[in-house]
């Protein structure tokens, strides 16, 4: 007496469930994933543009391949991988915001010398007399991480430019909670809660020492 066997069932594979062939769509998609600036991402995935607003155009086009958007959309199913990332970029945005130096947004450069209707003052043989001026550095020549911890930017009725970032003590606030720091309990009491930045740097810096040194000590067993 012969059996029937009966064909498997086909088994639809989801769309974008499987990595991308070309290494850097799957980098890509990845990334904008976990809410990464498209510009940025494109960057990041290996993507080689002239400048930021290319970078966005050819991202844009980039995901109207239907591959790339399936691929986006399952990622972004993912929810405990995808929360850990982005909790992950949160933290380093505030830790861009924690070690940002304004000082790093000015650059000294000479300027013409005016006079008092606006017209440059020469000198003795006719050529703008010139003087060093610390100014406002381009956005284009700062990086992504920079602009991201702009808070304002607002011009005086002189024209001269006043940049505030983000707070460092905001910065400090959500650090300790995302990292635990200074959550009171019965044996470290309100310790960490107390320190100042400069502490809270030392302490973390010794932590990832401490965390450093352990693994290369387990890698050499």
């Amino acid at each position: 007496m012969s059996e029937t066997v009966e064909n498997p069932p086909i088994i639809e594979e989801t769309p974008g469930s499987q990595p991308l062939g070309n290494a850097k769509r799957e980098a890509y998609a990845q990334a904008r994933a976990i809410m990464t600036p498209r510009a940025l991402a494109y960057r990041e995935a290996g993507f080689q543009s002239r400048d930021e607003h290319a970078a966005r155009g050819n991202a844009a086009k980039l995901e109207r391949a239907q591959e790339v958007l399936d691929r986006i959309a399952w990622l972004c199913r993912q929810p405990e991988e995808i929360i850990r990332a982005k909790r992950e970029r949160l933290e380093q945005f505030k830790w861009n915001m924690w070690f940002a130096d304004i000082g790093d947004y000015y650059a000294i450069v000479e300027r013409p010398i005016l006079d008092k209707k606006g017209n440059p003052v020469l000198d003795n043989e006719g050529n703008p007399r010139m003087r060093l001026v610390q100014d406002l550095k381009p956005f284009s020549e700062l990086t992504f991480e920079q602009r991201s911890v702009i808070a304002s930017l607002k011009y005086t009725d002189g024209g001269r430019p006043n940049l505030e970032l983000y707070p460092k003590t905001w910065a400090d606030v959500e650090l300790r909670k995302q990292l635990g720091i200074g959550a009171q309990t019965r044996d470290e009491g309100d310790e960490f809660s107390r320190m100042t930045r400069e502490e809270l740097a030392a302490f973390i810096a010794r932590e990832l020492r401490a965390i450093g040194n352990l693994m290369t000590a387990e890698a050499a067993v």
